[in-house]
């Protein structure tokens, strides 16, 4: 099991040198009349600052200013000849006294002899070869410069280098995060998912790109992708690699258990799990490795450096030192990184599921927008299907018309009861009675937002959102009690797919098994997908606003809604 510990790994520190002592006291480097350090000795470094600038009617380029006396002494005297040569595969640049025999000869500015002697390396070459803001280091020759960029640009030059227009991702579930980069333009490239039924919903939605061979190790040419059915402790365990490295993007939603408020005690954020974990039971340890999960994605961050990464969280995650962790180790990568709690009903989506975003970029964040938020909901109404649409013969558990009064459904061993829950003695009554928060959410024509859908949704006894119908006595409003003989219902499978922004062609009734088999997926469990995964809109909108974003033709579709006076819209504000 990984241990918070393990992170010591991603933050290798070396002890800083000794300093050379002499009768007892630290020497220090000579100094030149202005101040610099003299350097005599060849192969001595300097670290100077790379800046990009725009200038008005150009293209962005990357600035590097050399200035000092350390240059005559090395070959580069004020007015003297020298060029540059860009090596984009060893991410170096050389610059070389002299002049150029096969092309353009630069001169060391200025030929006043009274000032500093300047190299000024400014251009788009810089630019595409170091990446962006940062720091070079200068290898110092006799006539001979080398400028390498500092581990942070390093990183960052390799992501740059490495741009593919594809996406992996990490506790992928059903693929929701990846769907929502798909709908940007995006290709994938790879999946890590234990479930297995959840991998095999992102195959079956991804058939056509594994080529005939849904394996369980990916494929990295040619296009294909695939979802590796693997722990990802033990898969990064691998002596060989199965990720490939640098995808563009890596999104992922680190499993919130730990973080949600029903892991919350009294004494804060996670207490029930540190009990469990102190009893050393199998549940605990089950919990303990729930805590050590955002400590295993940094570990597949550093091993694929990609050029953008968006982590999917609950709101409490920011109250844990995991989150700090996380922010640490992105920094420390070299990452522009922002953070928001984003609720999908201000961008006039009916599902209200506040969640923070969190996003980490090669490039500088100044320009990034996050999805506007207003306050107004949406008309969840026009998202629903028409009372007459819904079949008659719809089995209630999965949607149908239900009567108050008709017999509750059994299930998990239980007797079928009298009644039904909302009228039933543990239901509506006792609730409000009992003062508890626990009351159904009732969907009618006048409701602006939708609450969390949970994995037992469609259970024995469902707790959560019914839909109201237009027919019935008991009118929606302040006071509203349930009345014996009128009509509600579940929402459907395709409604919540719908809520979700969940295209109507991305297929949850099917999973695809590791070497090609079938299985049918229950309404049940495709709801518990749904449950467990993100509204994707709001991460279509998030990651299509990334700087470098590769956007293109959306892949798939959100159909119309089935009266088509009631048209299926979402506006993302972007």
């Amino acid at each position: 099991m990984v241990r918070v510990s393990d992170f010591a790994r991603l933050f290798p520190v070396e002890p800083p040198p000794e300093p050379r002592r002499a009768s007892g006291r630290a020497t220090r480097p000579a100094r030149s009349k202005r101040g610099g350090p003299v350097l005599s000795v060849a192969t001595e470094s300097k670290s100077y600052g790379a800046k990009v600038v725009r200038r008005e009617g150009q293209a962005e380029q990357l600035r590097v200013w050399l200035q000092g006396r350390w240059l005559e002494t090395v070959g580069f005297k004020r007015g003297a000849p020298y060029y540059v040569e860009y090596d984009f595969e060893g991410l170096t640049v050389h610059v070389i006294a002299g002049k150029n025999p096969d092309g353009k000869t630069r001169h060391v500015a200025p030929e006043s002899p009274a000032a500093l002697p300047i190299i000024d390396l400014t251009n788009k070459d810089m630019l595409r070869l170091f990446g962006g803001d940062g720091r070079v280091m200068v290898q110092i020759l006799p006539g001979h410069l080398i400028v390498r960029p500092d581990e942070h640009m390093r990183l960052r030059a390799a992501r740059t280098a490495a741009r593919d227009g594809r996406v992996g991702s990490v506790f992928t579930g059903a693929g929701f995060l990846d769907l929502a980069a798909e709908q940007v333009g995006y290709e994938p490239a790879f999946g890590i998912e234990i479930e297995e039924k959840y991998a095999g919903i992102y195959r079956a939605n991804r058939v056509e790109l594994f080529d005939g061979n849904p394996s369980l190790v990916p494929i990295h040419t040619g296009g294909v992708a695939a979802v590796v059915n693997h722990n990802v402790e033990n898969l990064l365990q691998c002596r060989q690699s199965l990720l490939p490295r640098s995808p563009e993007l890596l999104v992922g939603g680190i499993p919130c258990q730990p973080y949600s408020l029903t892991g919350e005690g009294v004494s804060g954020p996670l207490a029930y799990y540190e009990a469990a974990i102190k009893k050393g039971t199998q549940e605990g340890e089950a919990q303990a490795a729930l805590l050590a999960m955002t400590t295993l994605f940094l570990m597949v961050v550093q091993q694929t450096n990609p050029f953008n990464v968006v982590i999917e969280q609950v709101p409490g995650y920011q109250r844990s030192e995991a989150h700090k962790t996380l922010l640490q180790f992105l920094k420390a990568q070299g990452y522009y990184v922002a953070e928001k709690v984003l609720d999908p009903n201000g961008m006039g989506i009916p599902a209200g599921r506040e969640r923070l975003v969190i996003v980490a970029s090669t490039l500088s964040l100044v320009g990034f927008r996050w999805p506007e938020q207003s306050k107004d909901g949406a008309d969840v109404w026009k998202w629903l299907t028409p009372p007459n649409r819904i079949p008659g013969d719809l089995p209630r558990s999965q949607g149908g018309w239900f009567t108050l009064g008709e017999p509750s459904a059994g299930g998990r061993g239980r007797e079928a009861r009298p009644g039904h829950w909302l009228l039933s003695e543990k239901g509506w009554l006792k609730v409000g009675e009992g003062g508890k928060k626990n009351y159904p959410v009732l969907l009618h024509p006048g409701s602006r937002r939708v609450g969390g859908i949970t994995k037992s949704y469609y259970g024995p006894d469902p707790r959560g959102v019914y839909v109201w119908h237009p027919e019935n006595v008991a009118k929606p409003g302040a006071g509203w009690r349930p009345l014996k003989g009128d009509r509600y219902r579940l929402l459907t499978v395709e409604e919540i797919k719908r809520l979700h922004g969940v295209p109507d062609d991305y297929d949850l009734e099917l999973a695809v098994g590791p070497h090609g088999g079938t299985e049918e997926v229950s309404a049940r469990e495709q709801v518990e997908v749904l449950g467990q995964g993100v509204v994707v809109p709001l991460f279509e909108a998030v990651i299509a606003a990334l700087p470098g974003a590769t956007v293109g033709r959306r892949r798939r579709h959100v159909s119309a809604n089935p009266d088509p006076e009631l048209a299926f819209r979402w506006a993302a504000g972007w």
